[in-house]
């Protein structure tokens, strides 16, 4: 896969160059980043206890129909 522009003739496209280069890396930093914590967060929030909420689960079913019906 090529992430590269073409080589330019123009300063002003050198520059556009750099600026994509760099804010390609930074795009891909915080990808990686957000992967990280997502994994770690998945990872450590693995617990067997789970709450069931019935009238949560049954407001948020029958509350938008409400809505949408009238």
């Amino acid at each position: 896969m090529n992430l590269n522009l073409k080589n330019s003739n123009s300063p002003i496209m050198d520059q556009m160059i750099f600026l994509h280069n760099h804010v390609l890396m930074l795009m891909m930093m915080i990808i990686l980043s957000i992967t990280i914590i997502m994994l770690n967060f998945l990872e450590k929030n693995n617990t067997k206890l789970k709450f069931d909420n019935h009238i949560m689960e049954f407001m948020w079913t029958i509350l938008p129909i409400m809505i949408l019906i009238f």
